[in-house]
């Protein structure tokens, strides 16, 4: 599972109902991975999940795979509305239980901008290789949830991007790799070390290197502890 971070605010909230909206992404804007979503990437997700006859879920700060001490899988909300429109997958939805304390808490973050953004969790499913700073054109995306999120979250959701490719088998290239570790506080000379020595051989593909699926099943299960 893959997120992309949009910094609009949610737009028109309202304090009897709860209810708002905003956009979940923004056609051409270069997230901080180097991905641009194209108009229509959506288009196919979207016609899925209303042949369901349901929207995907509203989550606070994508739930417990990003933040797996203190998230809830729980949403806070349901959204009432999704669309592609010129500028982006617009949203419109409505925050639950605005008559109980954890409605009114939600609210109030978002009103005081502690919540001010909102991101997508999503699969790619059909993309081309970009040029300069972007390093992804994604064309068809699976979305899975819509999150609200606070500002300045990017950080949060790379770091989180990487442990979900690991727990899901897949290999990060090597910048990914290396803020990680990074950020897991190796130092410059360690996380050149780590990432050379180890994932380097992986991703050219060298005979003798591929990893065992215990490997990924403990690493997965390291990462959710």
């Amino acid at each position: 599972m893959e997120r992309l971070e949009c910094k609009f605010a949610p737009e028109g909230l309202d304090a009897k109902t709860g209810e708002f909206a905003g956009y979940g992404a923004i056609f051409g804007n270069v997230d901080s991975h180097g991905d641009v979503i194209e108009a229509g990437a959506f288009q196919d997700s979207l016609r899925e999940w209303a042949a369901r006859g349901s929207l995907p879920a509203m989550k606070m700060m994508h739930g417990s795979v990003a933040n797996p001490f203190t998230g809830s899988d729980l949403p806070i909300g349901k959204w009432k509305a999704m669309r592609e429109d010129s500028k982006g997958l617009y949203v419109e939805g409505k925050l639950s239980g605005m008559e109980t304390d954890r409605g009114r808490f939600h609210y109030a973050l978002m009103e005081d901008g502690a919540l001010s953004g909102l991101s997508i969790g999503f699969k790619p499913r059909k993309h081309v290789r970009g040029t300069g700073n972007i390093k992804r054109r994604l064309q068809t995306v699976g979305l899975a949830e819509v999150s609200l999120v606070p500002e300045g979250s990017n950080e949060l959701a790379r770091i989180t991007d990487l442990k979900a490719k690991l727990i899901d088998g897949e290999l990060p290239d090597l910048p990914e790799f290396e803020d990680f570790l990074r950020e897991a506080g190796f130092s410059k000379s360690q996380r050149t070390f780590i990432a050379t020595k180890g994932l380097a051989p992986l991703l050219r593909g060298e005979p003798g290197n591929e990893p065992e699926a215990d490997f990924w099943a403990a690493l997965g299960a390291q990462l959710r502890a």
